[in-house]
């Protein structure tokens, strides 16, 4: 009798220690999976960062190409028929013999004749 007894106590313990293993089983599992998907998660953030520092870069490439077009155009704008000397009349006259035809009437008299760039 105390063999059937000592049997069914031992067979009572052992569902006692599955039920008490299975949980630290899933447990570690958890802590794994967890690590698992910080290490991804980390990995992703890492990746996220390069792509806002690239996104940084490629828009400040983008405003200097901006403000480089921009002053093109001011230059552009400048050399195709504004005075040289006053930048608010437009090109009017030719000195001869030089050719020079950078200035406005208004600063053309001022210089008696005489060509401001290459005093011809």
């Amino acid at each position: 009798m105390e063999r059937s007894n000592w049997l069914a106590k031992t067979e009572q313990l052992m569902k006692m220690e599955s039920h008490l293993t299975s949980p630290l089983q899933n447990t570690s599992y958890q802590e794994e999976e967890i690590r698992n998907n910080l290490d991804k998660l980390l990995q992703i953030q890492s990746k996220v960062n390069h792509l806002v520092l690239q996104k940084s870069a490629m828009l400040s490439s983008l405003g200097l190409q901006n403000k480089i077009k921009e002053l093109e155009k001011e230059v552009e704008k400048g050399s195709k028929g504004l005075c040289s000397i006053c930048m608010q009349e437009p090109r009017s006259v030719v000195f001869l013999p030089c050719y020079h035809s950078q200035f406005c009437d208004s600063c053309a008299d001022k210089v008696n004749g005489v060509c401001p760039l290459c005093r011809a």
